[in-house]
């Protein structure tokens, strides 16, 4: 969890993560419709240049809007993409699949919805679109202008990564959740309402019953996370690795909570070597020397848990599996100190601390949150010295502690998915995370 996310009760300043600001920007201004027709409408009458003209004038805007940072990548992606379907559909007219994609996208665009703009264009872009008659009629130009999209590519070709990891797509459609298991409610529109309605800096005292319902949300969630990171191999695609823990999911008739939280894509976060966090599971395969962190949080019957860990993929040198060691100490150091009457902040010297001892850093923009029927809600838990986290452990209060260590500095680098954060130096970094109960004498760790 960010430490500036709307879900962070304790900030105050305007969250420096465009993400958040959009999605905040979507709550408070719901977007207009740009085309002002119905469905059938659009289905029936849009054609191509009406595309082009509403794209061509919104992009502009876009564009003169944001001429740096993130944003700019995400709106120039999106143009460079849009540009070569409509010069390669000119003419024709759209299926209603593709007319109802360009449409939402177009929405997001008009509300400044640049997360779910690249979300949508990147489906776009990863359909099979042999099925759909406008792109047989065009298919040589188009496979000349994008490429055969079912083979193995890199998106962000001109972005300056800071390690040697690369983003390897296309990403897989989105996967299906059966109607009868009970979902967020984030997870058609990707806006957690519930938790913007909730922010406050009070920390929730769970009672009994809803103590059982987390609990059993984390035992599901450990299930998932011990089933996904037995898969863990030399050659496997952390998008497989995300079809595993989706699968074992469904089938304890679970939720996966990242899924459209936010809009992020996946079921799962898989982070890999410099990756601090929220990694996208894409065609990327794993390699000897490798290591992987496997983010799982559960939705089941209302309540939400998380966990995750750091393993090593076939050979890892000894420096790596110092890392990954330390990191976890951290974690075990910090739990071992929760016990009614701590302050919240404390947690954070404690893990800086054993770090920095052995030659770490401690990531700072992420953080450990409360976690109940909303994914993330108070407390923040930095894990470093010296933080301003508000609030007193409590018996009751559940949350969450999940440091992020690195070989070297801490500070991060998002990528131009809006999800995914390295370091800043393209050092390696490892996370462990447990979701814990503080009981009157101590703590029970949930997960």
């Amino acid at each position: 969890m960010r430490s500036d996310t709307p879900s962070s009760p304790s900030s105050v300043a305007p969250p420096s993560d465009f993400r958040t600001a959009i999605i905040q920007t979507h709550w408070n201004d719901p977007p207009k419709k740009i085309f002002h027709k119905s469905k059938d409408e659009v289905d029936d009458a849009l054609n191509v240049q009406d595309i082009s003209n509403v794209f061509s004038s919104k992009l502009e805007c876009c564009k003169s809007t944001f001429t740096s940072g993130p944003q700019k990548r995400v709106v120039d992606d999106t143009a460079r993409r849009i540009d070569g379907l409509v010069k390669d559909l000119e003419g024709d007219k759209l299926s209603k699949e593709v007319i109802r994609s360009l449409h939402t996208l177009s929405e997001a665009l008009e509300s400044k919805e640049y997360a779910k703009a690249l979300n949508v264009q990147t489906q776009l872009m990863t359909t099979d679109y042999e099925k759909h008659d406008c792109f047989k009629k065009s298919w040589g130009s188009h496979k000349a202008i994008h490429g055969n999209t079912k083979s193995p590519y890199e998106p962000f070709k001109t972005f300056k990564y800071a390690g040697p990891l690369r983003a390897v797509y296309p990403l897989s459609p989105r996967r299906a959740v059966p109607e009868d298991i009970p979902r967020p409610d984030y997870a058609e529109t990707g806006i957690p309402k519930s938790e913007f309605m909730a922010r406050s800096s009070e920390i929730k005292v769970l009672n009994s019953k809803e103590v059982e319902g987390v609990r059993e949300a984390c035992r599901i969630t450990r299930e998932v996370l011990e089933i996904t990171a037995k898969a863990i191999r030399v050659g496997i695609t952390t998008d497989e690795l995300d079809r595993i823990a989706h699968e074992a999911t469904i089938e304890r008739k679970s939720y996966p909570s990242p899924l459209n939280y936010n809009y992020f894509p996946k079921s799962i976060c898989t982070s890999l070597n410099e990756v601090i966090c929220h990694g996208i599971p894409d065609q990327r395969a794993l390699v000897d020397g490798d290591i992987i962190n496997i983010d799982v949080s559960c939705f089941y019957n209302g309540f939400h848990g998380d966990a995750n860990a750091t393993f090593c993929v076939g050979n890892v040198d000894e420096a790596g599996k110092k890392l990954i060691n330390v990191t976890r100490e951290c974690l075990d150091k910090a739990i071992a100190a929760v016990k009614p009457g701590i302050r919240y902040r404390d947690f954070g010297k404690i893990i800086e601390e054993h770090a920095t001892k052995n030659g770490f850093s401690v990531v700072r923009t992420f953080c450990g949150h409360g976690i109940n029927q909303l994914f993330h809600c108070a407390p923040n838990v930095p894990h470093y010295a010296n933080n301003k986290a508000i609030g007193v452990v409590k018996p009751g209060h559940i949350f969450t502690i999940e440091p992020m260590i690195c070989e070297g500095v801490h500070q991060e680098l998002m990528w131009p998915d809006g999800w995914t954060a390295t370091t800043k130096d393209g050092k390696r970094s490892a996370q462990f995370e447990h979701t814990l109960l503080v009981t009157a004498t101590g703590v029970e760790i949930l997960t």
